[in-house]
């Protein structure tokens, strides 16, 4: 009966708490990661801004910069979609 009231408490209480903490970290991973190039975006798009560079050399300069970005030491990385909006009036 002892063994079946341990499991009980592992199944109902532990694992619940350890999937929470889990999840907590990985939707922190996941900010930062997006943070990161963003940071990067936001850094040439105020350069574009301010005039110390063009708005094509600003979007060339971050897309370079963000191809160099590595996570998970080195196993992963990022990729960029150019999309282009047509809005029909």
């Amino acid at each position: 009966m002892m063994i079946l009231a341990f499991i009980a408490l592992i199944l109902f209480s532990v694992l619940p708490t350890f999937n929470r903490t889990l999840e907590t970290k990985t939707e922190q991973k996941l900010v930062e990661f997006v943070e990161m190039p963003m940071g990067i975006i936001a850094k040439y798009h105020q350069m574009a801004i301010e005039g110390d560079l063009s708005e094509d050399e600003a979007k060339q300069m971050a897309l370079a910069a963000i191809k160099q970005l590595r996570y998970d030491d080195g196993t992963g990385y990022f990729g960029l979609m150019m999309i282009r909006c047509l809005f029909l009036r």
